[in-house]
C-alpha cells in the first residue's frame, strides 16, 4: 500500500499475524478431525473402535510420576525431573492458565482435551517448533496407549506439517526418559540425525538422571553429548556427574578449565564436599594443587567438625612436608 501510515502498517501486521495464527490453529483442528482424534467424546460403541486421547490415564502416569519424585529423598536434586515439564515451561504463564480453564484441567501436562492441547496454537509470543514439540508429545502418549493399533494416522503428522525428522527424533527421545526407558531414549538423543537439544535440556537430561540415582547413565550423556558449559551452576553440575562416578582426574581438569577468580572458592568448596561425601579424600590429597587450591582445601578441612578431616588435612601438610 503506498502512503500507508505508521499506524496503518502496525494494524496490518497485527492483522497478518492473526491470520497467520487462525490459519495454523484451523489446519491442526483439520487434521485432528481427519486422523479421528476430533471430534471427543463419542459414543461408547464407536469409541472402542478407533484411537482417542483417554486424558484419565495418560493423567494418573504423570500425577504418579511426579508424586513419586516428590517423595524419593534426592537431596539437592530438583524433584521436577520430567522433560514434558521442561518444555512446557519453557512456554510461559499462559499455557497454564490455557490449561486449568477446562473442567478437570490441573494447569500441567497432560491438557484436559484435545481442544485444550490446540488452543496453545492460538497465543502469538509462542514459536511454532514449541507448540509442535508438545503436540508430537502428546500424540506418542495416544498411540501408546493403544498399543495394539498399528495403522495410526499420528505418523502423518511430522509429514503434513513439514517438521523435520530431527526434530520428532529430539521429542521421542525426552519421552522415551520420561518413561523410564533410558537405553532407547539415550539411543535415540545420541542418533546423528536427531536434533541438538537446548542447553537448559542438557542440564535437566542430566539432573533428572541423577535425582534417579541414575549417575552412570548421566556420565554416558555427559561424554557423549559433551555439552558446553556457560555458568558456574553447569560447572557445578558437571563436577558432581563425574565425582559421583569416581573420575577425579576428569573432574580437576574441567575445574581448572573452568574457574576463575569469581568462582574458584565455590567450585573448590563443592568440589571438596562431594569428594567427602563419596568417600574420595584420599584420592584427591594425591592430587598436585596450586596455592588456591591448596588454601580453600586446608580451609575446608579446619572448618570440619570431623575427626577423620582433621586426620586428612594432617597428612596432607605431611605428604607436602609442611612440618611447622
Amino acid at each position: 500500500a503506498q502512503g500507508i501510515t505508521e499506524r496503518g502498517l502496525v494494524d496490518l501486521s497485527n492483522k497478518h499475524m492473526v491470520t497467520q495464527l487462525l490459519c495454523q490453529y484451523a489446519h491442526m483442528v483439520l487434521w485432528f478431525c481427519h486422523s479421528g482424534l476430533l471430534p471427543e467424546g463419542l459414543d461408547d460403541a464407536l469409541q472402542l473402535s478407533r484411537l482417542r486421547y483417554n486424558y484419565p490415564v495418560i493423567q494418573n502416569y504423570y500425577t504418579s510420576r511426579r508424586q513419586k519424585s516428590e517423595r524419593s529423598p534426592r537431596g539437592k536434586w530438583n524433584h521436577d525431573c520430567l522433560m514434558i515439564d521442561g518444555l512446557v515451561s519453557q512456554l510461559g504463564d499462559e499455557v497454564e492458565k490455557l490449561w486449568k480453564r477446562d473442567e478437570g484441567g490441573t494447569g500441567r501436562y497432560p491438557p484436559a482435551s484435545i481442544h485444550a492441547l490446540l488452543d496453545i496454537y492460538l497465543l502469538d509470543n509462542i514459536t511454532e517448533a514449541s507448540k509442535h514439540a508438545i503436540t508430537i508429545y502428546l500424540l506418542l502418549d495416544i498411540m501408546y496407549s493403544f498399543p495394539n493399533k498399528t495403522d495410526t494416522p499420528i505418523e502423518s503428522f511430522p509429514t503434513a506439517f513439514a517438521i523435520s525428522w530431527g526434530q520428532v527424533k529430539l521429542v521421542q527421545g525426552f519421552w522415551l526418559l520420561d518413561h523410564n526407558d533410558y537405553e532407547n531414549g539415550l539411543d535415540l538423543l545420541f542418533h546423528p540425525v536427531t536434533a541438538k537439544p537446548a542447553s537448559w535440556q542438557h542440564s535437566k537430561i542430566i539432573e533428572a538422571f541423577m535425582s534417579q540415582g541414575e549417575h552412570k547413565q548421566a556420565l554416558r550423556y555427559l561424554q557423549t553429548m559433551k555439552p558446553t558449559v556457560s555458568s558456574s551452576n553447569e560447572v557445578i553440575l558437571h563436577l558432581t556427574v563425574l565425582l559421583f562416578n569416581r573420575c577425579m582426574v576428569e573432574a580437576w581438569n574441567l575445574l581448572r578449565q573452568n574457574s576463575n577468580r569469581v568462582n574458584i572458592e565455590e567450585l573448590l568448596k563443592h568440589a571438596y564436599e562431594v569428594c567427602q561425601e563419596m568417600g574420595l579424600m584420599e584420592d584427591l590429597l594425591k592430587l598436585p594443587f596450586t596455592n588456591t587450591e591448596q588454601e580453600c582445601l586446608v580451609k575446608f578441612l579446619q572448618s570440619s567438625t570431623s575427626v577423620e578431616n582433621h586426620e586428612f588435612l594432617l597428612v596432607h601438610h605431611l605428604q607436602r612436608a609442611n612440618y611447622i
